[in-house]
């Protein structure tokens, strides 16, 4: 019987060697251990310091980001924002993506749609989804390398 072997990384017939069950659990990973870090230092005890910061005197609109994560984990909205006018939007990205990992997988072991129909719109929406949280981010990096192309031209 196809798709009945029983691991800890066996989702039906989506077994680890699917490369996109295995995308679902490293993004999952990933997400998980972006929460954990903001959990654990919290708030003026980041080791990462805003390098960017440091060296162009600029303030980028990531800047305040870690803080911000801590406090929306605990639940500080306004905190969150006075820290980074964008944290809640950035935030949310992950969250609702760690929440379609889930669904995906489910989706795997339960839908008749092929695989590569969920993979399909699963890469969609989270495309959209990028796009529309990280835009602030985008925009001034996007920016940024304008004006440093700008200025070697």
């Amino acid at each position: 019987m196809k798709g009945l072997r029983i691991s800890v990384f066996s989702i039906g017939s989506s077994s680890i060697n699917n490369p996109y069950t295995v995308v679902n659990w490293v993004f999952i990973f990933l997400i998980s251990l972006i929460f954990l870090y903001s959990i654990i230092f919290y708030p003026d005890n980041y080791p990462i310091p805003p390098l960017l910061s440091i060296l162009t005197e600029e303030i980028p609109p990531s800047k305040g980001l870690s803080i911000g994560f801590s406090e929306v984990l605990r639940g500080n909205f306004q905190e969150a924002l006075n820290h980074n006018p964008y944290s809640i939007r950035i935030f949310s990205f992950f969250a609702i993506q760690l929440i379609i990992r889930f669904i995906c997988l489910m989706a795997l072991y339960y839908s008749r749609f092929r695989h590569s129909i969920i993979a399909f719109v699963d890469t969609i929406l989270s495309t959209a989804l990028f796009i529309w949280c990280f835009y602030p981010l985008i925009s001034y990096t996007l920016l940024q390398f304008y004006k440093l192309t700008k200025g070697l031209g």
